[in-house]
């Protein structure tokens, strides 16, 4: 089941690095106002990224009691057309192990993120005025 670790972890990686890739382009021009307001890329970063943080967090806890019920069901169902029995079972270990998995994968992406608010260039503002 290790592999199976190692996907989810890239899944979750992937689909958090499109969500906070999505925010931090519409508010690309508002990052780079704040730079030029004197803020520093860990302020800004502790803006955008923060309040990403909690969300991320809370998801995972909902997500990983909603996803080993899920499996649970569909577990049952898939043995009930069996011959044999085999039983599921997940511990408390196992629920932190997946809000792990899914936490260390934001961490990864939240770095990533703060390279790319560091490259925002400050004039990226003053180029768009409307």
């Amino acid at each position: 089941m290790s592999i199976f670790q190692v996907v989810c972890f890239f899944l979750a990686m992937i689909l958090i690095y499109m969500l906070t890739k999505v925010i931090i382009e519409r508010n690309e021009n508002a990052i780079s106002m704040v730079k030029i307001l004197g803020y520093e890329n860990k302020e800004i970063a502790s803006l955008y990224l923060i309040s990403t943080t909690w969300f991320v967090l809370i998801s995972a806890i909902i997500t990983a009691f909603a996803g080993v019920w899920a499996l649970s069901g569909i577990w049952v169902a898939y043995m009930n057309k069996m011959d044999g029995w085999l039983p599921v079972h997940f511990g408390a270990v196992d629920y932190i192990w997946i809000i792990g998995i899914t936490f260390g994968a934001y961490l990864v992406v939240m770095l990533l993120d703060f390279f790319r608010i560091k490259r925002i260039p400050m004039d990226e503002a003053l180029k768009n005025v409307e």
